[in-house]
């Protein structure tokens, strides 16, 4: 049995740091990345596709567009879409009637749906008292297939490592379980946040697979005072800005309860992690990167559950890459020298792309390079192109205090100043720029 596992699509998103014009565009992109998704699953027979969270960007959506994606869904009869909400789209978004027969939803309670792999039949409960309820989907047949079209391979993720959690390629280990039964189970946060941890049931004898969205903590979450953060080692800085402190999922709690595979949305990197002995998480990060916080190869997580054993593989499917890239200008000498060091890191990437360049490194006062130039230059050739100067002064305090100049003045006054050596080398720095009528620099 095939499976796809993605999150944080954010279809509608205003996307406000583009112009009106790429804004459209852009917006117009996310959606057909989904229809492109949903046509990836049925070329290779998926049986399922795991949507966990912020599918939508909010929780009010447009008529075209939750029309659109509920129409994709109804079309591919033969996959089974469960679709647990996340933070951005937790409010009412389906009609109460007429959804598709093959969309599946969950809710504050734990909800089980059980695919049999010798069966057509997904069958779903929740666990507080509720009628089960069978609805006969097609496409739960178990069998090997081969990927297509998609240029499935592995990803490293930086970051990794601490604590003794690493990044894995595709194919990962797998883990033993009953090949014709298979259980996906989910809940969403309730409105102040929580999830009730002590009501999840799971047989030892199913593979098991778990969705949630939210952000991971290594708290037990039992003490009124003890912090809460995300485990460390496993995100970038970048990666932890999404950070919802009210909707934590505290590992602990869910440890050595036969789950399989978590599988998670909110972090819009890739990610995979063991849980415990038995299964493992992974996050697969956004299908597309919306803006220059969301660099990185982007794409969704296909899990292979074959002969009682469990793979998983990072496929990369987005339509435009966001790159961002340092650049060291030290030692340069003008806006032609950066120009030159820019396009060697550009030269191969892709024009449809989106390209952020970050300008580090120390230079002379009396080096100046023009930014606004540098911004034109690029601009036409990327989708998007933004340069962030983070270039910092080299200076020689004992060269310029020599000179009989105003700014030979300003340096021998504050270097009699009894401050620390540091508060010193600060004013200096801050000093030396606004003397010289240019851009302030710290280093």
């Amino acid at each position: 049995m095939k499976i796809i596992h993605c999150a944080d699509l954010h279809l509608d998103s205003p996307l406000l740091s583009f112009s009106s014009e790429a804004r459209a565009e852009r917006r117009e992109e996310l959606l057909l990345n989904f229809f492109r998704l949903v046509a990836f699953a049925a070329e290779n027979e998926v049986d399922a596709v795991l949507l966990c969270g912020d599918i939508f960007d909010q929780s009010k959506v447009s008529r075209r567009v939750l029309t659109a994606v509920l129409d994709a869904v109804r079309r591919n009869a033969a996959i089974s879409f469960f679709y647990l909400r996340g933070n951005h789209d937790k409010g009412a978004l389906f009609p109460s009637e007429n959804l598709p027969p093959n969309l599946y939803l969950f809710s504050k309670e734990w909800t089980y749906y059980t695919l049999s792999g010798q069966g057509r039949e997904v069958q779903g409960r929740k666990v507080q008292g509720a009628e089960v309820q069978s609805m006969e989907v097609q496409g739960m047949e178990v069998r090997g297939r081969e990927v297509k079209g998609a240029g499935v391979q592995g990803m490293e993720v930086q970051g990794m490592g601490a604590q003794g959690m690493e990044a894995q390629d595709a194919g990962l280990q797998g883990a033993s379980v009953n090949a014709g039964k298979i259980t996906i189970a989910g809940v969403e946060f309730d409105g102040e946040g929580r999830i009730p941890y002590d009501a999840l049931s799971l047989s030892q004898d199913s593979c098991n697979i778990v969705m949630l969205h939210g952000q991971i903590s290594e708290s037990s979450g039992n003490k009124k005072t003890e912090e809460s953060v995300p485990s460390e080692g496993l995100f970038t800085e970048n990666a932890q800005k999404g950070w919802d402190a009210e909707e934590r999922i505290f590992l602990p709690l869910l440890r050595n309860k036969s789950i399989d595979y978590l599988a998670l949305g909110h972090i819009h990197q890739y990610a995979w992690m063991p849980l415990d002995a038995r299964g493992s998480l992974c996050y697969p990060g956004c299908l597309e990167g919306r803006g220059f916080d969301e660099a990185g190869e982007k794409g969704f997580v296909l899990l292979d559950i074959s002969n009682g054993i469990v793979t998983t593989q990072f496929v990369p499917f987005a339509k435009r890459r966001v790159w961002e890239i340092p650049v060291d200008i030290s030692g340069t000498d003008g806006t032609n020298a950066v120009l030159e060091l820019i396009e060697e890191q550009v030269m191969e990437i892709s024009e449809r792309d989106m390209v952020r360049i970050v300008l580090t490194g120390k230079i002379l006062p009396e080096v100046i390079f023009d930014t606004t130039f540098l911004r034109q230059h690029f601009a036409s050739r990327f989708f998007a192109f933004s340069l962030e100067d983070e270039v910092a002064l080299f200076l020689d305090f004992s060269k310029l205090s020599k000179q009989p100049t105003l700014l030979g003045e300003f340096v021998r006054t504050v270097q009699a100043e009894p401050f620390a050596e540091e508060e010193k080398r600060k004013i200096l720095e801050l000093g030396i720029m606004a003397l010289s009528g240019e851009k302030l620099r710290f280093s």
